[in-house]
Parts: C-alpha cells; structure tokens; sequence
C-alpha cells in the first residue's frame, strides 16, 4: 500500500526505474496504476486492468531463454492524490540452480549470448553492483561478446 502523494508530479516515484534480476515478476495493481516500462527511451503507462496480472520478465528468464525473452526496466510513478495498493509475485530460479538456455535455442542463426552461471553467484553480483547501469547488469556478468569480423 502506497500512501497518497501529497504533491504528486511527473517525477514522483513509488519505486526508482530498474531491471528485476529475478525470473519473472507477476504484478496486479488497483484502479489508480502507475506501472510504466521503457520502450524506445519513452516511459510507457500500462493501463490497470481489473482482475489481471502484469507479468514482467528478469535477467534470469532472459538468460535462460537465450534472449528470447527480454528483460524490460520499469518503474512505479505516483499519477495521482489517492492511496495506491498492489501486490507483487517474484518468481526466482533457486539459488542452487546452474542458468544456462536449453540447447535448442542454440544454433547458428541463434549464437550463444550468454555463458551458464550459478544463480546464487549472479545474487551476488547484482547486490554488489546495484547501483551501476543495473540495465547491462546481465550482460557485464554473463555476456559473450559478439565477435567482430
């Protein structure tokens, strides 16, 4: 439950713009909204919808779907006087679990993107490193580089 913004403008936020480093995030919110994603460097509402969940994609389910399925960085802005609720839903791999993509997703048209890693050990790295460009998180920890002709 978020309480009413007593001034609210259009850079008041509920919950700073980042990358969720978990699987996959499921979030239901109340009539008064203010989820937004990022979609070619504009900030994006996502109209509430009653009785309907927003499922929001991490860097474990991209890594995991070879980039198939891509992460998104979001955000929660205050839009109006009036109190917020929403509920969140995290979905992680186990901290145990190696994160690598099936092999069918592998091929030559579909080079590999991402090296396999313990998710425990990517935990790790997302707290340490947070606060630095959390958007590129993934692939300064697990990336490989395209190789250059």
């Amino acid at each position: 439950m978020y309480d009413v913004a007593s001034e609210p403008s259009p850079d008041c936020t509920d919950s700073p713009s980042h990358i969720d480093g978990n699987n996959i995030t499921l979030l239901q919110e109340d009539e008064a909204g203010g989820f937004q994603f990022l979609k070619g460097g504009e900030w994006m509402d996502v109209k509430p919808i009653p009785h309907s969940l927003i499922a929001v994609a991490g860097d474990g389910f991209q890594a995991w779907s070879h980039g198939r399925v891509l992460n998104v960085k979001h955000r929660v802005m205050v839009k109006k006087q009036q109190s917020r609720l929403s509920m969140t839903f995290f979905n992680v791999f186990p901290e145990v679990m190696e994160i690598k993509a099936p092999p069918e997703l592998i091929d030559e048209e579909h080079p590999q993107l991402y090296r396999s890693f313990q998710n425990r050990e990517f935990i790790q790295y997302m707290m340490k490193h947070a606060k630095e460009r959390d958007d590129q998180l993934l692939m300064m920890y697990v990336g490989i580089p395209a190789p250059t002709s």
